[in-house]
């Protein structure tokens, strides 16, 4: 047995603690999860692992610098952190986090192409803020190449017209941006930035941007909240604020066929949605998939257009948004030109009902086949629903037109305008590949409801340009106050039919009297009948007449004759005429 005594025992102690201490301090400086403190020159209480200097130190840099292994975290405490050349984060799970995005803030000294840097896989920029307040020249505060970048409680402020481009690019698939605030930027919040090759494995795949709000604070044009470009796919846009901006989102150059593009439950304030082409010509292939719902749209537009329509699919779901037109009236509040889809449970108000419509103004314009247009409400614009050229395979269903033909008057009560209102407009074009004139066909117009028509002669329910043909109107309402043009039928083929407040059905009795060979009848008919839509029928024997027969057929008549004068009783008919 080994005695020890008392100071023995206690130094062995000592050097157990002192080894456990080592050994920990070795082992804490290449553990996965390490976290670094660093103090900004200002921060309140700087106790930390690397505390920067008023120079443009590299403190933040070094600190990222020192994690080894897999994953850690930059603790920024509060204050001003002067950045004068890019920070770089490539290596994997790294999480920036501040003390509050406006308590903790880089303050950008120099012009450099992005202040922070992302190649690394699974970073988080949390927390923080970024802001450039001098004339340097900064194409994005953050460019990212890695995969699942998050930015969360974030702002990035330029000001005083800074030239700073984007505040976001990724080229990094699954990026997500929660809680973020920019203001400022020259052309885009954040920007998709997807390569221009068509494989799946190229392209930029999945992105969110939530809970955030991106405002043009400067008066620059042609910005954009949310830019995506190129072969970029899965992206979601859900309960952000857009203020003020030339476009909320833009898509352009889009080069894939399976994206999807969700934007809910977004306002737009004075903004629009832009979905098109390059710009200087085709694209790259048609976009297949965009869903915009529940969304709140002030004084905005949405626009989908591009120059092939060969090369252009979009399939989109436009539903239960609230969009109003104030300014500039005479746009085309949703623009689907060059695209097509289920547009269902909207509300579309281009300018209010007591203000005048400006010529031109059309709440949804149909340039492409195959589009369900169910269950909106148009409530005031020139033209509520246009279909242009050669479009077929629509169905026009359960939708109410309200405030046909308003007139507008002074304080007096004189009239000092109204606006001249079509429903729905299927609307004939030239051709531009063989300059032939095309109208709208197999379209289905059935179950709308045509309302509040306060004006005389100032409005048409549907208006069927001459070159329309094989379409089917059927089942609406037309509730008028005053008379109007409730349909106007041109074209060819068109079954006008069961449609309440426009006869196209009517039936009765007619008496050919002695000393008379013919009568004439009124129809009562909206519409004029082909004679070979009337039929008749005596009820006796018509006397001394053997035979009758039909004709002079006009708007409003028909004569019905006889072979002799049929004599005393004369020669009883029934009648009955449809106009299709």
């Amino acid at each position: 047995m080994v005695k020890t005594n008392k100071s023995q025992l206690l130094k062995m102690v000592l050097l157990a603690i002192v080894g456990a201490v080592l050994i920990g301090a070795v082992s804490a400086e290449g553990a996965t999860g390490v976290t670094y403190v660093v103090a900004a020159p200002d921060s309140v209480n700087p106790r930390a692992d690397y505390i920067c200097t008023n120079t443009y130190d590299t403190c933040i840099q070094d600190a990222i610098n020192a994690v080894t292994g897999i994953g850690g975290k930059i603790a920024l405490l509060d204050g001003t952190y002067n950045i004068s050349s890019p920070i770089t984060i490539s290596k994997n799970s790294i999480t920036m986090v501040g003390a509050g995005r406006l308590g903790t803030r880089l303050l950008v000294q120099n012009s450099m192409t992005s202040v922070i840097n992302i190649t690394g896989n699974r970073v988080t920029l949390e927390n923080f803020g970024i802001t450039v307040t001098e004339n340097y020249s900064i194409d994005s505060a953050v460019k990212i190449t890695g995969k699942r970048t998050k930015l969360s409680d974030f702002v990035i402020m330029v000001q005083n017209a800074a030239p700073v481009n984007y505040g976001v690019i990724t080229q990094g698939s699954y990026t997500k941006l929660s809680n973020v605030r920019m203001e400022g930027f020259v052309k885009g919040g954040i920007k998709f930035d997807g390569p221009t090759a068509t494989g799946y494995d190229d392209k930029l795949l999945g992105g969110m941007v939530e809970n955030s709000q991106f405002i043009n604070s400067v008066g620059y044009s042609n910005d954009s909240g949310v830019e995506i470009y190129g072969a970029a796919a899965r992206i979601t846009i859900k309960n952000n604020i857009f203020e003020e901006l030339d476009n909320a989102v833009y898509a352009h150059e889009v080069g894939v066929r399976e994206e999807d593009i969700i934007i809910d439950g977004n306002n737009f304030m004075y903004s629009k949605l832009h979905f098109c082409e390059n710009g200087n010509g085709d694209i790259t292939a048609p976009l297949r998939t965009v869903i915009i719902t529940n969304n709140h749209v002030y004084d905005g537009t949405l626009l989908f257009d591009a120059e092939v329509d060969n090369k252009t699919e979009w399939r989109t779901i436009i539903a239960n948004n609230t969009i109003y037109r104030k300014s500039n009236k005479s746009d085309t509040v949703i623009n689907l030109e060059y695209g097509g889809g289920m547009i269902t449970g909207n509300l579309i108000n281009l300018g209010g009902v007591t203000e005048l419509d400006e010529p031109g103004g059309t709440g949804l314009l149909i340039g492409q086949e195959g589009s369900n247009i169910i269950g909106n409400i148009f409530n005031s614009g020139a033209t509520r629903i246009k279909l242009i050229g050669g479009v077929s395979n629509i169905v026009i269903s359960g939708n109410k037109f309200l405030y046909m033909g308003y007139c507008v008057k002074d304080d007096q009560g004189n009239v000092i305008g109204c606006n001249d209102t079509i429903g729905i407009h299927l609307k004939e074009k030239v051709r531009e590949w063989d300059s032939k004139v095309v109208g709208p066909y197999n379209v289905t117009i059935s179950g709308n409801v045509f309302g509040i028509g306060l004006s005389t002669g100032h409005y048409s329910g549907i208006v069927l340009d001459p070159h329309s043909q094989w379409n089917l109107i059927t089942d609406n309402i037309f509730d008028w106050v005053d008379p109007a043009t409730l349909i106007d039928p041109q074209g060819t083929n068109n079954t006008i039919r069961n449609n309440k407040g426009f006869v196209t059905e009517n039936a009765g009795t007619a008496v050919i009297v002695s000393g008379s060979n013919s009568i004439t009848v009124s129809h009562g008919l909206d519409i004029t009948p082909s004679i070979s839509n009337i039929n008749v029928a005596p009820t006796n024997n018509m006397g001394n007449a053997s035979k009758f027969w039909v004709s002079n057929v006009t708007a409003t008549t028909f004569d019905i004759n006889v072979d002799n004068d049929p004599g005393t009783g004369g020669a009883e008919f029934s009648w009955q005429i449809t106009s299709y």
